[in-house]
């Protein structure tokens, strides 16, 4: 095979892994030995297409932050005005302050906005937040909430005794347990929302627990922020949050992140140091302000939750009807899906991008407003096929019915932090 016969793709990979470490980014590692799709070249709605020109239907989004589908009109627009008035200004714009009140009627409980780049950036900057608004320093955490030193104990280049944070593994009675340990140096209590995972009770309960023990409540809504029904799981379970931290669907795959909160605790900001050049970078803010537009017309979040749950019906519709030990669950604009067999499970979502569908392996498929029927009917579709194959090639050791009563938690994890999941009390 000569070099020409390879592809463009595969050249590329070579290339990539020369320059940059492990070659390419992204959640390719996770889902198929080939790294296949690697390379991206061009995306409109829900469909992305590679550089050979295969199209896919795109349940990754950007791991979650296109919700109104790649290059909306809306967004481009206001993003064009805003790249030829220019980005890098050095000043505040217009639209940051436009972006920010309109981000406090979707978090009536809070005062004041403060923007970042990233969502690990904004976790980052609400620990310094409850630090300097407490005077105390261990964070009790449970969730993903970034990269930063102070969540990432135990990791390679992380100093053991830096990061003042422990990990209560979703597990109250841990939690209260750690609670005790640092008796009177708890600054707050970090939690991010799964809720395909845990009931309403326990967030209540956690809420609860903090509050008698002093500590702020920090909530992580990257994921879940201005993408389920009524725009956060807090206002979902009549809750409120010291401090708030949003990010993904934000800017509809531009960068920015942001946390809200008391104007007490958010003033704080300027008695410690949180900044970047980029806080300033005009371009993400119009961003904002068109994908905020569009996700405030009546019934956009309920819809893209009744799109999702049609299609997490239909899947389990054919985990059933083919006897597959696997389960679907929502919320419908992040739903996931569960395998009883994990080989099984790592096999499907490779044959899936082979069948012009990607989702994300081990981890929440997104659906964005740009999803529709013709999308949905090629994911079915492709999905019987995979489904039937599989069967045929390697019967289950297992039976549908076998986890027809199973919650996503008993099913095997890829994620090391739901590995840990708990009901209230550890039940």
């Amino acid at each position: 095979m000569t070099d020409d016969d390879r592809g463009a793709m595969a050249r590329l990979l070579d290339r990539a892994a020369r320059v940059i470490p492990g070659g390419v980014l992204g959640f390719h590692k996770l889902m198929s030995p080939e790294l296949f799709p690697a390379f991206a070249a061009h995306a409109r709605g829900a469909t992305v297409e590679d550089l050979e020109g295969r199209r896919y239907v795109d349940y990754i989004l950007g791991k979650g932050p296109v919700i109104l589908g790649h290059g909306h009109p809306a967004v481009h627009e206001a993003v064009v005005r805003q790249l030829e008035a220019g980005n890098m200004l050095g000043l505040s714009v217009a639209t940051q302050v436009e972006v920010a009140e309109v981000l406090l009627t979707w978090f009536p409980r809070a005062e004041q906005v403060r923007f970042h780049k990233t969502g690990s950036d904004a976790c980052s900057a609400a620990v310094r937040l409850a630090r300097v608004a407490t005077g105390k320093q261990w964070i009790l955490s449970s969730g993903y909430h970034g990269w930063h030193d102070w969540c990432s104990s135990g990791e390679r280049g992380v100093p053991a005794d830096s990061t003042y944070a422990e990990d209560f593994h979703y597990d109250l009675d841990r939690l209260e347990q750690l609670l005790a340990r640092h008796a009177g140096d708890a600054a707050a209590v970090f939690v991010e929302p799964q809720p395909s995972y845990l009931e309403p009770a326990f967030y209540r309960e956690l809420w609860a627990i903090a509050r008698a023990h002093g500590c702020l409540v920090i909530c992580d809504e990257v994921k879940t922020g201005l993408r389920v029904v009524g725009g956060s799981m807090q206002r979902q379970l009549g809750l409120d949050a010291d401090l708030t931290v949003l990010s993904k669907a934000l800017a509809n795959g531009f960068c920015l992140s942001c946390v809200l909160g008391r104007a007490e605790h958010m003033e704080l900001s300027e008695r410690t140091h949180i900044s970047t050049t980029y806080d300033v970078e005009a371009i993400p803010y119009a961003a904002a302000a068109a994908t905020l537009g569009e996700l405030a017309r009546p019934g956009t979040l309920e819809r893209l939750d009744d799109a999702g749950q049609r299609l997490i019906a239909a899947l389990d519709g054919l985990f059933a009807a083919l006897d597959i030990p696997a389960r679907a669950f929502g919320p419908g604009a992040m739903f996931r899906l569960g395998f009883a067999e994990p080989a099984r499970e790592q096999w499907f979502y490779s044959r899936m991008a082979h069948e012009g569908v990607l989702l994300y392996p081990h981890d929440n498929h997104f659906l964005s407003t740009a999803h529709g029927g013709a999308a949905f009917e090629l994911t079915v579709a492709a999905a019987e096929r995979v489904l039937a194959a599989s069967r045929a090639e390697h019967p289950p050791a297992l039976r549908h019915a076998d986890v027809a009563g199973r919650t996503i938690a008993q099913f095997p994890s890829r994620k090391g932090f739901l590995q840990h999941v708990r009901s209230p009390r550890g039940r």
